[in-house]
Formats: structure tokens, sequence, C-alpha cells
């Protein structure tokens, strides 16, 4: 299953150095194509990693690194000629070398949690691939994700790896009630835990942050599946607590695992 995946990736990978994918209209406005697509990066090699999922990539950094041109001039450390698992590692190694705030310590805590939670290193898959300044609009991604050969066939291919794997979904959650007993799920939400193959009805809602009354950082940890999901929802954007919080999510992923 998880080699169905990497190869799909390869092949999409192979498709944009080689300037044959078919994108529509609709996709090409909503994502950067002219940027490297990211599918999968090891953020921390190991032979029993930890899946986290997130939405999709960002924004088109400014560095001479994800750009068509750079890749295509040499003037990028991703080289064309190379494999994306290859490419996916030097692209790991540079945010990590130079990734600083939010972005800095969500790669730090994930390292943290896989360890807690007595994993071997961390893969971070997204949801979309491809690139984009800032995505407030998750419907849209939606229904491309529906509608969009290029974008169904990836999360079909996603699907076949998630299976195989415990997986931790981040996700921004609203500031307005507390998360704790039962969070409210959006559309969006409902769409990830059922990519993730997570039972919202089944699942365990575990406080991990508390400020006053109010839970301000929950996750759902399901565990009726062959391997745990958990889908942390933090008031703000989608990170993960301090360490505090990550132990306690470690202990609800290893309870049900």
């Amino acid at each position: 299953m998880i080699s169905s995946y990497r190869e799909h990736c390869e092949l999409l990978w192979r498709s944009w150095t080689d300037n044959t994918l078919t994108p529509s209209a609709r996709l090409s406005a909503t994502f950067d194509l002219s940027a490297a697509p990211e599918p999968w990066l090891p953020l921390c090699p190991g032979d029993r990693p930890l899946v986290a999922l997130t939405t999709n990539p960002g924004r088109t950094r400014d560095e001479q690194l994800q750009r068509r041109v750079d890749i295509m001039s040499g003037d990028s450390r991703v080289k064309p000629q190379t494999s994306y698992a290859e490419a996916a590692a030097v692209l790991a190694a540079y945010y990590k070398e130079n990734l600083q705030g939010t972005a800095r310590r969500r790669i730090t805590s994930l390292e943290q949690l896989s360890a807690f939670a007595g994993f071997h290193g961390v893969l971070q898959v997204e949801s979309c691939p491809f690139h984009s300044p800032s995505l407030p609009n998750k419907r849209e991604l939606m229904r491309l994700s529906a509608a969009e050969p290029l974008l169904a066939g990836y999360v079909q291919a996603l699907r076949s790896l998630i299976a195989a794997h415990t997986v931790v979904v981040l996700s921004a959650a609203g500031t307005g009630r507390s998360l704790w007993p039962v969070p409210e799920l959006s559309a969006w939400l409902y769409w990830q835990a059922d990519l993730v193959g997570l039972n919202a009805a089944k699942a365990e809602c575990v406080p991990l942050v508390t400020r006053g009354d109010k839970v301000t950082c929950a996750a759902l940890v399901d565990g009726s599946g062959t391997r745990a999901r958990a889908l942390v929802l933090m008031m703000g954007g989608n990170h993960l607590p301090r360490e505090a919080g990550l132990r306690r999510l470690a202990e609800a992923i290893k309870n049900v695992s």
C-alpha cells in the first residue's frame, strides 16, 4: 500500500518536471503550479514513522528552492533529474535548517509526539500536494478533490498510505466555544476525518490545553480501526500543544493502539 502512494507521487513529480501535467483552469487558478509539488516529506526519517496529515504545502517560498525556473536551471538545491524521494529529503533537510517560528515549532512538536507515543520517525503528508499563498476556502479544496482527476487520484493514493499507519491530523479550530466535551466539527474537519478513517462518533475527546474554563486544544482519538487516528484541534492555528499536552496526546494514542 505504501508503495502505491509513493509511486503515485513519483509519477506526479516526473509529470511536473517534464511539464506534462494537465491541470484545469480552475486548479491552476487555485494553486501555484509553477512551484514543485510536495506531497510528503520525511521530517524525521525512521522505520516506524508517525504520519502527520496537514492541508497543503502553503505559500511558495522566495528562496531559489521550489520554483520550476530555479529547479530546471540548476539554481535550486532540488535537481530535476532526481526522484521525488530524493527531492523530498532535500526539502525536508532545508526546512529543518531554515524554518523559524511556528513552522519550526510544529516540526519539533511532531518529533516529540512521535517519540512520546513510541514511534520512530515522522512522515508529513499533505491533503493536497500543491502550493498556495493561503487556503481559506477549504470547501473549494474538498470540491476540487472530488471533481479534478489530478487531485482525486492523489487523494485515493493517499488513503492507501494512511490505512497502514497511525495518523495524527493537525487542524485549526474556531475560538467561539470550548473544544471539550463535544467539539463542533466543520464540513472540512469531517472531510479530513473521513480521509484518515477516523470515526468521530466513536472517538474519545481528549482535552490537551485549558485556558480558564475553556479547552483551547483537544484531540479526537479513535482506535476502532486497525490503527489509531487522532484529529488535533487547536484554537487559532494548525499546530500542536506544548510538552504536557503532547504527552497527554501520546498516551491517548498508545491507549487505543
